[in-house]
């Protein structure tokens, strides 16, 4: 459904669950490396950066969305130019 859990795989405790993405199947969850940063790909044709805010001792769980990038979500219909020829 678009929704993406956190976990702490030390103490085994969730952190936190969001929506990443649209009702879509998150397709791709990639990590930067020594930054709390993830970036999502879903079918709703998105890319999304997110943001791990923490407390200064770790990760409080707290999830921001940072940048997103996103295209036609459905496929086009109708396509027209743009200005004169």
């Amino acid at each position: 459904d678009g929704s993406i859990a956190l976990w702490n795989l030390d103490e085994k405790k969730l952190i936190s669950i969001w929506k990443a993405h649209n009702d879509r199947p998150v397709t791709s969850v990639n990590f930067i490396n020594n930054q709390p940063i993830i970036i999502t790909s879903a079918g709703d044709n998105a890319i999304n950066e997110w943001i791990i805010e923490g407390n200064g001792n770790g990760i409080d769980g707290e999830v921001r969305k940072l940048r997103s990038r996103s295209g036609h979500t459905e496929a086009p219909s109708m396509i027209r130019f743009y200005g004169e020829n």
